[in-house]
């Protein structure tokens, strides 16, 4: 009864840590200072300063992060800028991979912000983890 009742334990707290995961990205994309896109827990695309650029458009609310020849992307637009944690912004959110991937109406909320620009956005229904830059 006592190796049940352990067994049982272990599957409960497995299915909550599991379920946790599920509620906020992971610390090395809340860590990173890098832009990138993270879709159900695997990195799709990070940005690198040597072969990657960085775009946006204020008055579109636009944000683009991709390589020099445009082969792997992703372009964010909000319905409004986002400036602080706990924020909840709307967007279309398409990025490249096997095929051209587009989402449309994702709620993120802003998980955090800093002074260069950066802002950490989660969709948690979506489970999509995506990070941009405003640049001044």
């Amino acid at each position: 009864m006592k190796k049940v009742l352990n067994m049982l334990t272990v599957l409960l707290l497995a299915v909550a840590a599991a379920s946790c995961d599920r509620d906020r990205p992971g610390d090395e994309f809340l860590e990173s200072e890098d832009p990138c896109l993270i879709v159900d827990g695997r990195t799709v695309h990070r940005f690198d300063p040597l072969g990657w650029q960085l775009g946006y458009n204020a008055a579109r609310k636009e944000f683009r992060v991709h390589n020099d020849s445009m082969s792997d992307y992703y372009i964010l637009e909000c319905d409004h800028i986002p400036t602080e944690r706990g924020e909840t912004v709307t967007g279309d959110l398409k990025w490249s991979g096997s095929s051209m991937m587009y989402r449309r109406n994702l709620t993120f909320e802003v998980m955090k912000t800093d002074a260069q620009g950066r802002i950490w956005l989660w969709s948690r229904k979506n489970r999509i983890a995506v990070s941009v830059m405003a640049l001044k």
